[in-house]
């Protein structure tokens, strides 16, 4: 699987990089790779948080064009959404957090801190 290769070639980090501190282009791009990587994989679900991603995930939705707002949404979605037999996913996003991010439809999000 080729997913698992270019993860396996240390991609994540450096795709995580480029959605924290890119041009626009290049958000864009990385944010639509990390999603490709995530859908489906949730080893490469794991590495995506274990590389720091949330924040900087979050962060674009906020700022980010609206291209890239639509693929940070879709990131998280894909890699927090629990798939049957899939606990370490489960396990990774709520170590990371995720569960303090509440959804609003689409008003936007909104971070809630406890």
């Amino acid at each position: 699987d080729n997913k698992v290769t270019i993860a396996a070639a240390g991609a994540i980090e450096p795709l995580v990089a480029l959605v924290r501190a890119g041009s626009e282009g290049a958000k864009e791009v990385a944010v639509a790779a990390l999603w490709n990587l995530a859908y489906n994989n949730a080893d490469n679900a794991v590495a995506i948080a274990a590389a720091g991603a949330i924040w900087p995930l979050v962060a674009l939705m906020r700022r980010g064009s609206e291209v890239a707002k639509e693929q940070a949404a879709l990131t998280l979605r894909t890699a927090s959404a629990p798939r049957r037999g899939s606990q370490t996913r489960r396990g990774a996003w709520r170590e990371h957090r995720w569960s303090r991010w509440q959804l609003l439809g689409a008003s936007g999000y909104r971070c809630v801190q406890p």
